[in-house]
């Protein structure tokens, strides 16, 4: 921690202001002018500053691995691969960081999350990862409950409608989660989906279907009786959205983009506007529109026309590949390994001509709270307060020959005590 001495000087300024009154009777211009001015002196004496140079190490933000927004409060949970999730909240134009969950404690990405309510009314927030769930106090910050899964999760779908939560695992068993307003239970399984892997699920829109894409195929389960009632020989599907009661919408590994009727177990409609795997699907409210993206920088829109789907709009706004979407009333969410989160206007999502209609955020650290003794006479101290540390220093110093000396500005010295760090305080729990 270097230090280097810098002399006091003189400084002096001056204004100049002029006012115009204009005499509206006479029609005459009277001017009127004021002068100030004002100067200071800083007489140099031999009093200098010691300026300590801190070097930070480098921050690396983790991939976007899951968006969810509140149209509520504005709230945006985003999850990454390191097992946090960053709160932000939509302030007009700007994205502003509330806080920093999870992360040093789990070891898992996070798969989804989820906005819930209590019975109370209260906002909470649910973080999937692939052996746990974690509900999470938005208001403390603190952690409600943590749930161990019975397998390894690989994707959720949540009915807010129903309070039940589906998942699929990589045993190929589809299991239902209860949410009573309070804290989240298992309730019940499917039978193991056989000669598949299960990759991806969604409820219908009638919630009285579950829908799961696998590695082979495409399968139908009814939620009433507990058992399948399709299931559809395909590519390996990995996102999947529901586009009305007998239609859903799948995206392959291998880039396509097909419209199934689920009814018959037929495929509709095909597309290749994409050319890698297309991890990410979103519909518009209405069903009109849908949304597709992967391990690409591009987001592609398609629109409904009669009863025939056509692409509308493709953007390229992203540096790297994308690993999900999210849409609400007015803007379309993407992220992905650029670690930036970027709004999409959805209403200008297919014009050509207007190039303002997405706003990019970049990734930032939470800020870490410093704070300097203001007493010569003592070492100077230095707190320094992170998510999960304090730590105390003792700042390094020179002798007090060095600082009579008349030195120009910038003059490193030399150090005789050495910067030593005090005391570390760590929270026992992380998050």
């Amino acid at each position: 921690m270097p230090v280097t001495k810098k002399q006091k000087v003189g400084v002096s300024f001056s204004s100049n202001t002029r006012e115009h009154d204009d005499n509206k009777v006479n029609n005459k211009k009277l001017e009127n002018k004021l002068q100030f001015e004002k100067t200071t002196t800083t007489t140099t004496t031999a009093t200098s500053t010691k300026l300590h140079q801190c070097s930070f190490s480098g921050w690396l933000p983790k991939s976007i691995s899951s968006i969810s927004y509140n149209n509520e409060k504005n709230l945006v949970a985003v999850g990454r691969e390191d097992s946090s999730i960053d709160v932000f909240i939509r302030d007009g134009q700007e994205l502003v960081l509330l806080k920093t969950l999870g992360g040093s404690k789990f070891d898992f990405p996070i798969i989804s999350t989820v906005w819930l309510k209590l019975s109370n009314e209260k906002l909470v927030l649910l973080s999937i990862m692939e052996n746990k769930f974690v509900m999470w106090d938005i208001d403390s910050y603190t952690i409600i409950q943590e749930l161990n899964t019975i397998g390894t999760v690989k994707d959720t779908s949540y009915n807010h409608n129903l309070n039940l939560l589906a998942v699929c695992t990589t045993d190929s068993i589809v299991r239902i989660y209860n949410f009573d307003g309070e804290k989240i239970d298992y309730q019940s399984s499917f039978p193991t989906i056989t000669d598949s892997k299960s990759n991806v699920i969604e409820w219908g829109i009638d919630q009285k279907t579950i829908i799961v894409g696998c590695t082979n195929q495409l399968v139908l389960f009814k939620v009433d009786s507990l058992r399948s009632v399709l299931n559809v020989t395909t590519d390996n599907i990995i996102s999947l959205k529901p586009l009305s009661d007998n239609t859903v919408v799948c995206g392959f590994i291998n880039g396509f983009v097909s419209i199934f009727d689920i009814g018959f177990g037929s495929i509709i409609q095909d597309f290749r506007n994409l050319h890698a795997p297309v991890r990410a699907i979103q519909v518009s409210k209405n069903f009109q529109q849908f949304y597709a993206s992967g391990d690409e920088s591009i987001v592609v829109s398609y629109n409904k026309s009669g009863d025939k789907w056509a692409p509308s709009g493709q953007h390229r706004r992203d540096s790297h590949d994308i690993k999900c979407l999210e849409i609400t009333d007015k803007y379309l969410i993407s992220g992905g390994n650029s670690t930036q989160i970027i709004f999409y206007d959805l209403q200008n999502f297919t014009s050509l001509k207007n190039n303002n209609n997405y706003q990019r955020f970049k990734s930032y650290p939470s800020s870490n709270t410093i704070s300097i003794t203001n007493n010569k006479t003592l070492p100077i101290l230095l707190v320094e307060a992170s998510r999960h540390q304090i730590n105390l220093w003792s700042l390094g110093d020179s002798k007090e020959q060095q600082d009579s000396l008349d030195l120009p500005n910038g003059t490193p010295l030399a150090i005789t005590d050495k910067t030593k760090k005090l005391l570390q305080l760590e929270s026992k729990v992380k998050y």
